[in-house]
């Protein structure tokens, strides 16, 4: 063993205690098994949590090859003043790549995922022979999402297995790549304070729906269509990954049936048919669901990063309604809590509350202003030359200074909570030098760089309702297109004066 090897296995032994890696197989909620390594989560005696795991037999060096040219070896140094080692470790991938290398062994597959779980990683692994493919990563989706969140236990992969041994990083296609980068940048540029302001200038508007006063609805819907597109975008993926656990965009475009933002198009649409409508009855209670609807989706949207800023419990609810019970509990989150949405939040301690106290001026700040500025009144308002907007705000001002002092004073309460992710633990290796990439079409959100990708879409899960055979299938949609076709084509000939349609006006001249 050389003075490099030395050093590593003594650091690693004074850590913590060294503990086989283990490995069960486990089965999804649809019943498909799939594999999984990890590490083992220990207590020390000081009381600390500590990963450990030992690399397997399978992966040691033999004696020889030990002796002559060592794997986790890349270059050496001479010095002798430096009291460093004589060679440097190699790099994970490079280890990993010299095991990619013996794929003439029939154990290839099991050297790799042994050296990946003592790199610290947590192997999920579908074989090509499962029955469901679908369900068993749909396990995969589920397990992960019980991860405790006050630990940084994402060191994780989900692997296929072929039927020549060989590994691949199992990733989700339909759409999970495009969308997951323009989740991203959604949240690059998410903006928690302007959520807020928007929420509160809103309110405005249900004072004015028992009087005369007609509301503007088209403004209402450009600005929530341009100017606050960012936090009116991805309601429900955001509440399925923060409260729900959904790991990657990825596990969410496979458990949902559809990427498309229906929530946000809901509500712009509401708003300008709203402002299309010519009868006053309509358009007010159009307009009132659409900004209700508004509110509710900026306040979730909030709600489900403050949930993952505050680490709180993930969702264990996956039966039906599960996205729209997730957004619910978001939404009254961001209610009390509407602060720890910003991204100024995510560093926690002294700059979360620092921020919390920079944001609720601003929100006070231009609520107030917004009070003596008639022009916004009137913005909101369609009003003649003899009306002017004379609905009362005193409810409005009594409902937003009390939800302001409630939710103010639970930020300042519960700011602690708010869990730097540079101080969760982590496994020791990882921490040292991280090897997984992060990739939103995986779905675990975690892909291994040295692994080509095997692909899974969505589209090809559907099945058929096998409530009748195709035959039945076919005469019923011949049947659906003569009935329906051919009923809306007697509905507009009997509209038609059939005299008039043979003889026109001037046949009678």
């Amino acid at each position: 063993m050389t003075r490099a090897e030395e050093s590593i296995s003594t650091s690693s032994s004074s850590r913590s205690k060294r503990s086989a890696a283990s490995s069960r197989s486990t089965r999804s909620a649809e019943g498909e098994p799939f594999e999984k390594y990890e590490m083992h989560l220990e207590e020390s005696v000081s009381g600390s949590l500590a990963y450990s795991v030992s690399r397997s037999e399978s992966v040691k060096p033999s004696s020889d090859e030990d002796s002559e040219s060592p794997s986790n070896v890349v270059c050496s140094i001479h010095s002798e003043e430096s009291p460093c080692p004589e060679r440097f470790a190699a790099y994970k991938h490079q280890i990993l790549q010299n095991h990619m290398k013996k794929s003439d062994s029939e154990s290839c597959a099991s050297l790799l995922v042994n050296q990946l779980t003592d790199f610290g990683v947590d192997v999920y692994l579908v074989p090509f022979d499962s029955h469901d493919i679908f369900g068993a990563v749909r396990g995969v989706c589920n397990a992960v999402s019980d991860a405790v969140p006050k630990l940084a236990a994402n060191y994780r992969c989900c692997l296929f297995k072929d039927e020549h041994d060989r590994l691949f990083n199992l990733v989700i296609a339909g759409g999970s790549s495009a969308a997951g980068l323009e989740w991203k940048q959604v949240n690059a540029t998410f903006s928690g304070t302007k959520a807020v302001i928007t929420i509160v200038l809103l309110s405005k508007m249900f004072s004015c729906f028992a009087t005369n006063y007609g509301l503007n609805p088209s403004i209402v819907a450009l600005i929530l269509g341009l100017v606050c597109n960012e936090e009116m975008s991805f309601v429900s993926m955001n509440t399925c990954i923060h409260v729900q656990g959904h790991p990657s965009v990825g596990a969410y475009a496979l458990m949902q049936p559809t990427l498309t933002d229906w929530p946000k198009k809901l509500v712009v649409f509401m708003l300008a048919i709203a402002g299309a409508s010519s009868n006053s009855t309509v358009k007010k209670g159009i307009t009132w669901a659409g900004v209700f609807f508004a509110v509710f989706i900026m306040s979730a949207n909030v709600g489900a990063r403050a949930w993952g800023n505050m680490c709180l419990t993930k969702q264990k609810y996956s039966g039906p309604l599960y996205s729209v019970i997730a957004m619910i509990k978001a939404f009254v989150l961001g209610l009390f809590f509407p602060y720890f949405g910003s991204r100024g939040c995510e560093p926690g301690g002294h700059v979360a509350l620092m921020n919390t106290l920079k944001s609720a001026l601003i929100v006070a700040f231009v609520f107030i202003a917004s009070g003596f500025w008639q022009q916004f009144n009137e913005s909101i308002l369609i009003t003649t030359q003899q009306e002017t907007p004379t609905c009362s705000q005193d409810y409005v001002y009594i409902v937003v200074g009390s939800w302001y002092t409630v939710s103010l004073l639970a930020s300042i309460c519960f700011y602690k909570r708010i869990i730097p992710e540079q101080v969760k633990p982590i496994p020791e290796s990882a921490s040292r030098e991280p090897l997984l990439v992060e990739d939103v079409s995986s779905p675990v959100g975690f892909r291994v760089p040295n692994f080509p990708d095997y692909v899974l879409d969505p589209a090809h899960d559907f099945k058929p309702i096998q409530f009748c055979s195709a035959k039945c299938d076919v005469a019923f949609g011949v049947l659906l297109a003569l009935g329906l076709g051919g009923g809306i084509v007697a509905w507009g000939i009997t509209s038609i004066n059939m005299m008039s349609l043979w003889f026109p006006p001037a046949y009678y001249s």
